[in-house]
């Protein structure tokens, strides 16, 4: 092969012709780039002929087919972060040497999979943190064994250990799902058998109060979700979904005039679009019904997801859902237009959990509670096979 040449530019000024040249090849590039074992850095080799010089740096870009990132080191250092900023699902790698504004050729490309995992443990110190919601600013966590539903920043990490500061809702018995809309704060007080409504802004203290009811008549409901109109609640030990007027308060739901999916075991997880609803049943699927009918669940023409094992929370985002599996310690993403999707590790988009609960999505990330932890991550990241 050819020595590499140098490039030359001329530029024409009052003091005469002033000679710009770019050495491309007059350094040599680096060598075995490759992800870090903790998979939020890359490491790479430096040029044997540049491993003590204190005036070169690197250049990483990353390219997806709709995304471009550049990333200069300004540093000798042989190790960068993978920036939390990707949210593609797979990027190409290049990195290149530089040096007194010359620049090496480009080494190998390296596949890697987008985003940051695990880029931030958004709260810890709870106590079985069984679900979370969220909208534009704060997170909506229910810390099940402590009997109540706090509140904490979105973007911040906090240690919500045997702090009040953050409650917004106390007095509860086993809450284990919420969600919440432009005013309200919705709740699952699942073992008082009901779903209470509170300001998602103040600090409420509900005990054995009926005035903050909306329903009564469930079995120990597990999650909520809300549309403009409806809410939509998983009463677990009664095997239906039921479905009320958002604003209505002291309905009991006993009988079948409020149920929009029966037929289920143990209704868990639920999920709620345009037009359907996603509902985890039997301990290993997830089923897919129309929100406006009534229907009831026999056999796999409903199936969505199969071959779980005990999934529980549920979130759509786009084309996907995300499914919390929690006794194999992950989140799967399926297409949300799937039929009987046997779940395999190609599905899988995170496994640094713990016996996962609930998730939820914002524009950007999704968060995942487990029993002591919130994590998030970035929306367009997927676990390497």
């Amino acid at each position: 092969m050819p020595e590499p040449q140098p490039i030359v530019t001329t530029a024409t000024g009052t003091g005469g012709d002033i000679r710009i040249i770019l050495e491309s090849g007059k350094v040599s590039p680096p060598t075995n780039l490759a992800v870090g074992a903790d998979r939020k850095t890359l490491s790479w080799t430096a040029p044997s002929s540049s491993a003590a010089d204190e005036n070169i740096a690197y250049q990483l870009t990353y390219t997806s087919a709709t995304d471009f990132h550049k990333h200069d080191t300004n540093s000798p250092d042989t190790t960068a972060l993978i920036p939390p900023a990707l949210r593609e699902a797979r990027y190409n790698v290049a990195i290149r040497t530089t040096k007194n504004g010359n620049f090496s050729d480009t080494s190998t490309i390296l596949p890697i999979i987008g985003g940051l995992p695990n880029s931030v443990g958004s709260v810890s110190g709870g106590s079985n943190l069984t679900n979370v919601t969220v909208n534009d600013k704060w997170l909506y966590i229910t810390d099940n064994n402590n009997n109540r539903v706090v509140r904490i920043e979105k973007d911040a990490k906090t240690n919500i250990t045997a702090n009040a500061d953050y409650n917004v809702a106390t007095g509860l018995n086993n809450p284990w799902g919420a969600t919440v809309d432009g005013k309200w704060l919705y709740i699952a007080d699942t073992y008082t058998n009901r779903v209470v409504k509170v300001e998602k802004d103040a600090k409420t203290n509900i005990t054995a109060s009926t005035a903050y009811e909306v329903t009564t008549g469930l079995n120990k409901p597990r999650s909520i979700v809300v549309d403009d109109t409806w809410l939509y609640i998983t009463d677990y030990e009664n095997g239906r979904v039921v479905r009320i007027d958002k604003d209505a308060k002291n309905i009991s739901v006993t009988g079948s005039d409020y149920n929009v999916a029966t037929g289920l075991k143990n209704p868990w997880g639920l999920a709620v679009d345009g037009k359907w609803l996603y509902i985890t049943s039997d301990y290993n699927r997830v089923v897919r019904v129309e929100k406006d009918a009534k229907t009831n669940i026999t056999g796999s023409d409903y199936n969505v997801a199969t071959g779980l094992k005990n999934p529980s929370g549920l979130a759509v985002d786009g084309k996907w859902l995300y499914i919390a599996e929690t006794s194999n310690n992950r989140v799967v993403r399926v297409e949300k237009d799937g039929k009987n999707i046997s779940v395999t590790a190609s599905d899988v988009f995170s496994t640094d959990l713990s016996y996962p609960g609930g998730v939820v999505v914002d524009s950007t990330w999704l968060y995942i509670s487990s029993p002591s932890e919130l994590k998030r991550f970035p929306l367009g990241w997927a676990k390497a096979n």
